[in-house]
């Protein structure tokens, strides 16, 4: 899946994979906080919790990542309700323009029980700067998603301004 109004900077880390038989219940961002007049980088890395779409083992799930920018700190971990999976996203992004870019700054899912086809439940707030684009299609009733993978701009030095996360793209697997 993905949204329109991603970045272009960086490059794209390999997709990372839940275990077969496992969905994304869960995530968590790691986020810099305003840097007050220096360089902001926002979101910098996410972190996927994956489970049985039953939740049996809920309690010991399964993370993945992607490629993880440095700036930041993991945040609180926003779950799903119970026995839902999350099967869309959408991202909030400061479009690029001349001065301190931070580019992604958040993203927010929707949740359901893997064979529902309702809407779902929206999980997730904002980030500091930037809009969020459409809601990405949804995964089809009886899968959902269980992988992603980022684009990613790392470190460009004191004097190049750093954005970190640019885009991020997720996968559905059926059940």
């Amino acid at each position: 899946m993905t949204v329109d109004n991603g970045g272009t900077l960086g490059d794209w880390s390999d997709t990372e994979y839940c275990p077969q038989g496992h969905f994304a219940i869960g995530y968590v961002m790691k986020i810099e906080k305003s840097q007050g007049g220096g360089d902001d980088s926002a979101l910098n890395a996410i972190r996927l919790h994956c489970a049985n779409p039953d939740w049996t083992d809920a309690n010991n799930s399964v993370t993945i990542m992607g490629q993880e920018g440095p700036f930041g700190y993991w945040r609180d971990v926003a779950m799903c309700l119970y026995g839902e999976v999350m099967v869309s996203y959408s991202l909030q992004f400061e479009k690029l323009f001349n001065g301190d870019n931070s580019a992604a700054n958040y993203v927010r899912f929707k949740c359901r029980e893997i064979g529902s086809p309702s809407s779902g439940t929206t999980l997730g707030t904002s980030g500091l700067w930037g809009d969020f684009g459409a809601w990405s299609e949804y995964c089809a009733v009886g899968s959902a998603i269980c992988g992603l993978k980022v684009r990613i701009q790392l470190p460009q030095g004191l004097i190049i301004d750093d954005t970190a996360l640019n885009d991020v793209q997720f996968f559905c697997c059926k059940k």
